[in-house]
């Protein structure tokens, strides 16, 4: 239903996913389902610091981030079953949230036009050569906000993004 990818600096990047069933089967005592894992799985973690943004047509310094892909699954769907008979999607709903460090590199960042523009995050493994995870991210429109301003320290800017499907390129 849900997929939420989380990294901070200094971090490893976590997923959290919200999985809707249908039914449940109860095996023998002790078995468990045959599962192949994906490469992404078995391959180490992905670590923050690997990790590339591009937002306006550049690589941009970022603190943390959540992506979140979100199905908006109908889940109580019972009609007349003893279970779910379908999850219908209400259609999907794909957010970036960002932190920037407000300097001259990220000032493109601030007043950005109400389309958008596409963008992507990249991790490349550095444990196992090559091996790379890669999301695309369609026209991402940003609120129009201003940096937070702290009586001292860094002054941040975050950015809450909606990932919209324009034409051919879909949102994530």
């Amino acid at each position: 239903a849900k997929a939420v990818f989380r990294g901070t600096k200094g971090g490893l990047l976590t997923l959290t996913m919200d999985v809707e069933g249908q039914t449940e089967s109860v095996g023998a005592t002790g078995s468990y389902p045959s599962i192949t894992l994906p490469a992404v799985a078995t391959d180490g973690p992905y670590a923050f610091s690997d990790g590339v943004l591009t937002l306006v047509g550049g690589a941009k310094d970022f603190s943390e981030f959540e992506l979140t892909i979100d199905n908006q699954l109908v889940t109580d769907n019972w009609n007349q079953s003893l279970y779910r008979t379908s999850f219908p999607s209400q259609g999907a709903m794909v957010t970036l949230n960002t932190n920037h460090p407000w300097t001259s590199d990220e000032v493109g960042l601030y007043g950005q036009t109400i389309t958008g523009a596409a963008g992507s995050l990249v991790f490349t493994n550095a444990d196992t050569a090559g091996t790379t995870l890669t999301i695309a991210l369609g026209y991402l429109a940003p609120p129009d906000v201003h940096p937070t301003i702290p009586n001292r320290g860094e002054i941040r800017l975050p950015l809450q993004m909606v990932a919209r499907k324009l034409s051919t390129t879909p949102a994530v």
